[in-house]
């Protein structure tokens, strides 16, 4: 069952300028070039997505939950101040290849080693045109569907039809002339109705959430996708040798017909795709997030390894200068981590590390290294088995959490490390985490702050494992899109609805009746023996979700909900 999501636009510019054209090849400089010129022809760099209680922006460039100069996972609740919990998330790689050598890229927030664009997988040093950030709305969707519903689309959805989605024959038209590559490999996750491998929106298929495992047939608010990569020939402000990664970005977020803690989430999957051409060893993908409950000098952080979750929360009950006394708490929960061959089987790999670590704007290539090891940038070993302040601050017993050991508040920044495994030239991964927040009214202690935010991590794993599908998923774009004029003076009610709703025309007396859901299944066919202006429907037996009520040929939108 298909129910969908919703954002707002910023526009942010990046131009790649050499002042050493020598050492790029003709085709790197007229990559450049393309860049710039499509970059400065009002291409979206920057995308905010706001269809939940966390305004949330991302940059075509990889960085995450930031707009280039502040933080932005900002919680949206009547009750809090708007400000950010995050200055910024990014992804770290690194190995080394046969000879031993160093070879990664990051993203610190301040600087990072990536742009945008996909690569050539026959020649990784080109870059794509795929720069900028294509975002789909719930609304679009339902527009889409309803467009669809008599197996026509007379109205095409820009947003729709612009996806990057395999094989779109429409991508071009919608995309000012830029064009999809020629890859093995999928591009956006999509709804594939007959199974062909090619994303045809004329045929009704839609922008979908890609989990590995996972039908592509998700409840979905709003989703945003974008592909980046660190494959140009310049030296990373990190000091690595270029992977030749690509990095395929999509950010999303899911509500539900009662509150819970999916409207406080923000998912994020990247999808890695080696385009290098040498084997890695002992490579290592990580986490990397700029902790800023609020004021960022009194915050505390820590780490539960066996939920894999990592928490930031305030040292005590009064944010100064910050949230005051409502105060949120932040968990970034590892839902799933990267697969990684052993003998003749495959195991996805374990949390192998989380350190709290200090401003990583000087670390060396090498310290950058060790940290994601799980040890200190000098090579010494890690806190605690590489894992910083573990336990629960919510329970008296713990005594590794800071909160127990009475730590000096300051800044905190985490590094969520999975490795080590090996990177097969060509190979495809992925890492998927949730951001989330926890708060309850009234002044509570530190310890209460918590509980919430805890307990919660076991509620977004068992959503996440059950595919993010379960009846509490909900799109509530019946309030966020306009709907059409209806001439026939047909209406529904109540919508949503529960029990039972009603057809009712002001004009022609109608005689049959057609309900079906978001993919065009036909639930429930009535034919009135004789033609009615009113007539109630009985949907008790029906899910929770989003259908469509045809009376004679008129297709009108309703909203189930329990």
């Amino acid at each position: 069952m298909l129910k969908t999501g919703l954002p707002v636009v910023a526009t942010r510019t990046y131009i790649y300028v050499t002042l050493t054209i020598n050492v790029y090849s003709m085709k790197q400089l007229f990559t450049l070039l393309f860049l710039t010129a499509l970059c400065g022809s009002g291409h979206t760099q920057s995308y905010t997505l706001q269809s939940n209680q966390v305004k949330a922006t991302i940059l075509a460039n990889g960085a995450t939950f930031t707009d280039g100069t502040n933080g932005a996972f900002i919680p949206v609740q009547p009750e809090l101040l708007p400000i950010s919990l995050l200055n910024g998330s990014g992804i770290w790689v690194a190995g080394l290849d046969g000879a031993g050598n160093l070879k990664g890229a990051v993203d610190r927030i301040s600087s990072t080693d990536f742009q945008p664009g996909e690569l050539d997988p026959l020649e990784p040093s080109l870059v794509g045109n795929l720069i900028e950030i294509w975002p789909v709305k719930c609304a679009d969707l339902e527009a889409h569907l309803q467009d669809y519903s008599d197996g026509v689309i007379d109205n095409p959805n820009a947003h729709i039809f612009a996806f990057p989605g395999k094989g779109n024959a429409q991508f071009e038209q919608y995309n000012s002339g830029a064009t999809l590559p020629f890859t093995s490999q999928a591009l956006a996750g999509y709804y594939d109705q007959n199974n062909d491998a090619l994303y045809e929106p004329v045929l009704g298929e839609y922008p979908a959430i890609e989990v590995r495992g996972c039908p592509q047939v998700f409840p979905v608010r709003e989703l945003a996708w974008s592909v980046f990569n660190d494959a140009l020939d310049v030296p990373h402000p990190s000091g690595m040798a270029k992977l030749d990664m690509e990095v395929q970005r999509q950010v999303f977020q899911i509500g539900s017909l009662h509150e819970d803690v999916r409207d406080k989430t923000v998912f994020v999957r990247y999808k890695l795709i080696n385009r290098g051409a040498e084997v890695l060893d002992s490579c290592f993908v990580g986490l990397y997030s700029d902790l800023s409950i609020g004021n960022p000098v009194d915050d505390y952080i820590g780490t539960i390894p066996e939920r894999k979750l990592v928490i930031g929360y305030n040292a005590d009950g009064n944010d100064e200068g910050g949230f005051g006394t409502a105060i949120p708490a932040l968990g970034i929960k590892l839902l799933r981590a990267p697969l990684s061959p052993v003998g003749d089987e495959i195991f996805e790999l374990g949390l192998h590390s989380t350190l709290s670590i200090d401003d990583p704007s000087n670390l060396s290539s090498a310290g950058i290294y060790n940290l994601l090891n799980g040890r200190l940038p000098d090579g010494s070993p890690g806190p605690a088995g590489g894992f910083v302040f573990p336990g629960n601050p919510g329970q008296a017993d713990q005594p590794g959490t800071e909160l127990a050991l009475g730590n000096v508040p300051g800044k905190r920044r985490s590094l969520m490390s999975m490795g080590p495994f090996t990177l097969q030239p060509g190979a495809v991964n992925e890492l998927i985490v949730a951001y989330y927040y926890s708060y309850e009214p009234g002044p509570f202690t530190v310890p209460e702050q918590v509980v919430g935010l805890i307990e919660w991590a076991n509620s977004i794993q068992n959503l996440f494992d059950n595919c993010l599908e379960d009846e509490e998923n909900f799109c509530d774009f019946i309030t966020e899109a306009p709907h059409p004029s209806n001439p026939s003076g047909l209406s529904i009610f109540p919508n949503p609805a529960s029990g039972q709703f009603t057809v009712e025309s002001k004009g022609a007396a109608f005689s049959s009746i057609e309900m079906t859901d978001a993919l065009g299944r036909t639930i429930q066919e009535i034919q009135l023996g004789v033609p009615a202006l009113k007539y109630e429907v009985r949907v008790t037996d029906i899910a929770s979700g989003m259908y469509f009520v045809r009376v004679d040929g008129h297709s009108i939108p309703l909203a189930i909900q329990r």
